[in-house]
C-alpha cells in the first residue's frame, strides 16, 4: 500500500478501495465477528466488479437462522422490518438499518423470490453461501456473490440500474 497521502488522494478521486463507509464496516464486522454467513449482492456487489454508478444501499444476504440475531444487535437503527416484503419484483424477508446515513438491508435466504421479468414468473433465489468471491472495496474485504450468479440476478430483475450495472461489469476488465 502506498502513503497516506496517497490514499488521501485516491479517496478524493473516488478510488473504492480506500474510501470508508462506516454502515459496511459496521455489518460486516458483526457478521464476521459472530461467524454468520452472508454474500453481498446488489449494488455494492455490482461496483466490486466495476461498476461506477452511486451506491444507494448495502444489500446482503444470510441464512435466515441468523436473521433475528442481527435484528437485535442493530435493533437502534431498525427502518424497516423485519417483515415480508412483497412488490412487483421481490418477495423476501428483511431487515433495514440505516447506520450513519447508509441503508443496510439485510434479507433471508428463506423463500426468498425475485420476478423474472422476462418470462414473468417467480424465481425461487437459492442462496448457496460456500459460492462467493472475496473483493476488497471501501477499504475492507467482504464476501461478494459471485460475478455470473450476480448477472444472472440483474438480468431477471432487468431494471434500468441493473441493466447498468451489467454492461460496466462486462466492461470491467
Amino acid at each position: 500500500m502506498g502513503s497516506l497521502r496517497e490514499a488521501m488522494l485516491a479517496a478524493l478521486n473516488g478510488d473504492r478501495d480506500f474510501m470508508k463507509i462506516p454502515a459496511l464496516d459496521w455489518i460486516i464486522e458483526y457478521l464476521e465477528s459472530n461467524t454468520i454467513p452472508y454474500v453481498v449482492c446488489g449494488g455494492l456487489a455490482a461496483q466490486a466488479y466495476g461498476s461506477t454508478r452511486d451506491l444507494a444501499d448495502v444489500d446482503i444476504y444470510v441464512p435466515d437462522e441468523y436473521l433475528y440475531q442481527i435484528v437485535q444487535m442493530g435493533k437502534n437503527y431498525v427502518t424497516y422490518g423485519p417483515a415480508r416484503y412483497v412488490d412487483d419484483e421481490w418477495d423476501l424477508t428483511f431487515v433495514q438499518f440505516e447506520f450513519e446515513n447508509q441503508k443496510v438491508e439485510i434479507a433471508s435466504d428463506k423463500e426468498c423470490k425475485i420476478l423474472d421479468s422476462e418470462i414473468g414468473e417467480w424465481h425461487q433465489e437459492i442462496i448457496d453461501f460456500n459460492q462467493y468471491k472475496v473483493c476488497y472495496i471501501y477499504d475492507r474485504s467482504i464476501k461478494v456473490m459471485k460475478k455470473d450468479d450476480l448477472i444472472s440476478y440483474k438480468r431477471k430483475l432487468n431494471r434500468q440500474v441493473d441493466i447498468e450495472d451489467i454492461k460496466q461489469i462486462q466492461q470491467s476488465v
